[in-house]
């Protein structure tokens, strides 16, 4: 070659896929942050805090519902009371609906206790005045159920004689039936020393006997007595009983 001569320089293009050669990546800074991981959709709805309160949910988002309150437990109903001393016939408050119903009808009640009469039910009279010549110390309204009482054991009232007679009570029913009932029927009683029931005091047994039958109120007139008054015959009405008068059967009023 001569002297002076300088060769041409070649250079290949650089978009050569051959020839150019692979470019680094680019280094990263001490000063940059690595970008952040992408975020997996949540299965919860992203408005709902699962935190302990709503206290510390972050801005935006709400706290859970309240827990409704459990069911206060139902306690058993209560045990209705045992009836007690049921009248026969009547209805049983408490008893299964099925079945029958008996209905009982209204109850007549009397003015006076169905017990037996005692001295301290009587009532001191507002005048004085006598029956059968004794004076009346005080008065009382029985008001039995109706029955027929000679040869029974009755004994709220006690006779003081053996027999009534049939004839005369059945007539003292018929009269009052066509005339009415005196007003007020009366019986004298008294108080027998022996057994310390009230006892007819001598007239009166038919009387008391028609009212029981026919079923009438009366006022017992609680009568004194001479001295402690004469002992009882009977205990109640079992060894009283009907007798026909007009054959000479003993009685007494």
């Amino acid at each position: 070659m001569k002297a002076g001569f300088k060769s041409p320089k070649f250079s290949l293009p650089t978009n050569n896929p051959l020839t150019r050669s692979p470019t680094p990546p680019p280094k990263p800074s001490v000063f940059s942050k690595p970008a952040p991981a992408p975020r997996t959709p949540s299965p919860n709805p992203p408005d709902v805090w699962k935190g302990k309160s709503g206290m510390d949910a972050p801005g935006g988002l709400r706290s859970p519902p309240p827990v409704p309150p459990k069911p206060a437990k139902l306690s058993a109903p209560p045990v209705p009371p045992k009836p007690a001393n049921l009248r026969p016939g009547a209805p049983n408050p408490f008893a299964s609906p099925s079945g029958p119903q008996v209905t009982q009808g209204p109850v007549t009640r009397p003015t006076t206790p169905l017990g037996p009469p005692t001295a301290a039910d009587f009532t001191p009279p507002a005048r004085p005045f006598k029956n059968t010549n004794r004076p009346v110390i005080g008065i009382h309204t029985y008001n039995p159920p109706k029955q027929d009482i000679p040869g029974t054991r009755f004994d709220h009232i006690n006779p003081s004689q053996q027999h009534v007679s049939n004839q005369i009570v059945q007539q003292k029913l018929d009269s009052w039936k066509a005339n009415g009932v005196p007003q007020p029927i009366s019986v004298p009683v008294y108080v027998a020393p022996n057994t310390g029931k009230l006892t007819i005091a001598g007239d009166g047994h038919h009387t008391f006997v028609a009212a029981m039958k026919g079923g009438y109120p009366m006022d017992l007139h609680l009568v004194k007595m001479p001295g402690m008054g004469l002992p009882a015959l009977h205990s109640d009405w079992q060894k009283c009983t009907y007798a026909d008068f007009q054959k000479g059967s003993q009685w007494v009023g």
